[in-house]
């Protein structure tokens, strides 16, 4: 089955990481739960604040509901959960997947939630779904779903929809909803499936759809140029137009851009420069700053080939801010880190919940404000520490919390 893009995130759940915010001298990490497998495994980011106050979240593995079929991921069957926690810690299991025969809720959520206009949760997930067909070795494509805070879960569309070989797409990533109050998003692959270019299960597919669960594939991609293998995770500029990026073809990942209705431009190519000092191998989604351009992380490439943090315009100009592993340590490790495992997020200051005042908002409005992001130090760091946490004071960000209309950063004011 095609469980792809689920994320190798640590299995608890901090106050820091609630509170998105860069670390700063007084700031103090606390673990408001460890994880064991009847509540879930490799809980998926980002978490999204309900209207109720409490935080909620996915976990791509484990719960109550096994299965080697649908949830096979080597040693492991668990199929997932939807978990709340309340800011001092109380955790429970909102829903476990797989709960229905054949798992036609779904299985394996391998992103976070989205919180809707309507006050309900919406996400998806990697496999069950009501097409047990071949395509995806019978374990099903791929569900988007809406939940209720009381755990009451309703399947708004089941992926493998549209044939033949599921034009529609298998194995869908992150939501954002958008302006228009409908949900856009990519898959990994399905879409065009001839075997061409190197997608023997189609390249992916960029998709809305509506709170009512009705279903449109915006663009097909075909590996012709236009890039491979959607990331998760799209980001509605000021424009209106959502930007994304890929893990491959166009070169070594691109960026691309792609209007509501469904008009497709790629913008960048990485790898485009020579030894790949602009970056190879996007991760993560973008983050629109104060200027309008746009902010994002590769994995590889860059001045050493350890990764870059780059800044790129709506017309697809792009710069490096930075090229990891530009400094090392006593034991020969990169000091600054290297090979960056997620894309940037927004600093939050204010209460232990995320919630920022007026005042706070202005301020923040009007100041320069670092950006954090995770990366992996790939040499020399303790397995126990896999994660460093670091600071670009270059990026300006004007709108430090989410809106609680999209998991996604909110936008600014151009694009560049």
């Amino acid at each position: 089955m095609k469980n792809t893009w689920l994320g190798k995130i640590g299995l608890f759940v901090a106050a820091i990481c609630v509170a998105t915010a860069v670390a700063s001298p007084a700031q103090t990490f606390n673990t408001l739960f460890k994880f064991s497998a009847g509540d879930g495994e490799a809980a998926n980011g980002p978490l999204v604040q309900g209207t109720d106050g409490n935080f909620y979240g996915t976990a791509g593995l484990g719960g109550a509901n096994h299965s080697r079929k649908y949830c096979s991921n080597g040693d492991q069957y668990g199929c997932g959960t939807i978990f709340e926690i309340t800011p001092k810690g109380k955790f429970s299991v909102v829903y476990n997947f797989c709960s229905l025969t054949d798992c036609a809720d779904g299985g394996v959520p391998s992103a976070g939630l989205v919180l809707a206009t309507n006050g309900n949760l919406c996400g998806t997930t990697n496999s069950g779904g009501a097409n047990n067909n071949g395509d995806c070795n019978g374990a099903g494509c791929g569900t988007v779903f809406e939940i209720t805070s009381a755990g009451k879960l309703t399947t708004l569309y089941s992926f493998c929809s549209q044939q033949p070989s599921c034009a529609d797409g298998i194995g869908p990533g992150q939501l954002v909803q958008g302006a228009n109050g409908n949900f856009f998003g990519t898959t990994a692959s399905g879409g065009i499936l001839d075997g061409n270019n190197g997608c023997p299960d189609g390249c992916g597919t960029v998709f809305e759809i509506t709170q009512a669960g009705q279903f449109t594939t915006l663009y097909k991609f075909c590996g012709c140029g236009d890039g491979e293998f959607p990331l998760s995770g799209l980001v509605q500029a000021a424009n209106g137009n959502f930007y994304g990026m890929t893990g491959a073809g166009g070169g070594y990942g691109s960026v691309f851009e792609i209007t509501p209705a469904g008009k497709f431009s790629q913008i960048y190519s990485f790898c485009s420069l020579p030894n790949c000092a602009d970056g190879e191998g996007p991760v993560g989604t973008l983050l629109q700053g104060a200027s309008g351009y746009l902010y994002g992380a590769t994995q590889s490439g860059g001045a050493y080939a350890s990764g870059t943090i780059f800044e790129i315009t709506g017309r697809g100009k792009l710069t490096t801010l930075h090229s990891f592993c530009a400094e090392e340590n006593s034991q020969g490790a990169c000091a600054d880190g290297s090979t960056p495992q997620a894309g940037l997020i927004r600093p939050v200051t204010g209460t232990s919940t995320g919630r920022l005042r007026s005042a706070e908002m202005r301020q923040l409005s009007s100041a320069p404000l670092p950006v954090a992001a995770r990366f992996s130090n790939s040499r020399g760091v303790s397995s126990s520490q896999p994660f460093t946490v670091f600071a670009h004071k270059r990026t300006v960000l004007t709108a430090p919390f989410r809106s609680r209309h999209s998991c996604s950063p909110p936008t600014e004011r151009s694009t560049g």
